[in-house]
């Protein structure tokens, strides 16, 4: 999730860093071709810094993805062929000689 929202972060930063082509709000501030030209060339590298940044965060994301997805995977896949089943409580009927002690909240001391 990080790596997806970081890279989420450079896209934002990429359009923050492309300069604004339109027509500005106030009518003198009109920008002349040179004056849009620097800032393009201004902004180009940085723009592909950002772009690259997020392209590396989605790669990661990626990869964590799939690390994942093989986890779950063989978590859910079934014992090879031979091999004993790990034992299973029934649901409702676990004996208290099966709970391992209790030393949180609530738990008893010994006597002494």
């Amino acid at each position: 999730m990080a790596s997806a929202s970081l890279a989420g972060t450079d896209l934002a930063s990429v359009l923050y860093a492309n300069p604004y082509e339109g027509v500005p709000f106030s009518p003198g501030a009109l920008a002349g071709e040179a004056e849009r030209l620097t800032r393009g060339l201004v902004a180009a590298p940085l723009m592909n810094d950002h772009l690259d940044d997020a392209a590396h965060q989605l790669d990661v994301c990626a990869t964590a993805c799939h690390y994942l997805a093989s986890g779950i995977e063989r978590s859910l896949s079934p014992a090879p062929f031979g091999s004993p089943a790990p034992a299973r409580q029934q649901p409702g009927r676990v004996s208290a000689a099966s709970l391992p002690p209790a030393h949180g909240i609530g738990a008893r001391a010994p006597r002494r």
